[in-house]
């Protein structure tokens, strides 16, 4: 039968899920050590602060399951690079601040290290 065995990756929120899922079905669908008789199974797993997370399912033959985490690692190194090859943003956790007023930075600004004839308006 086999052992079949999932992971997990994340892509940008504004990937279009069906392009990213041909993506990784093309990369991993020639891995040797992979039972081709069992489909590959490519699903939404996540909708995560950062990413949508995509479940990749696979089965290892039954004579490779001893190898099954190097046989992992080298799917997921496989979905890597198709992703990227295919211009597909791998987000990492990411963190935006936005200030409505910056009357608190006052004295901060005054004491920054660029006289203030060097600053852009912006500063």
């Amino acid at each position: 039968m086999g052992l079949r065995v999932s992971l997990v990756v994340g892509v940008a929120y504004k990937t279009d899920v069906e392009r990213a899922r041909a993506v990784l079905l093309n990369a991993i669908s020639n891995q040797p050590d992979i039972l081709h008789e069992r489909p590959i199974q490519i699903l939404v797993h996540d909708l995560s602060a950062s990413s949508v997370d995509l479940l990749i399912r696979f089965w290892v033959s039954p004579d490779h399951i001893s190898t099954y985490p190097v046989i992992t690692m080298q799917v997921r190194e496989r979905a890597k690079a198709a992703l990227q090859a295919a211009g597909i943003e791998i987000p990492f956790p990411h963190l935006q601040l936005h200030i409505d007023s910056a009357e608190g930075l006052r004295e901060l600004q005054d004491r920054w290290p660029f006289p203030p004839s060097a600053r852009t308006p912006d500063a």
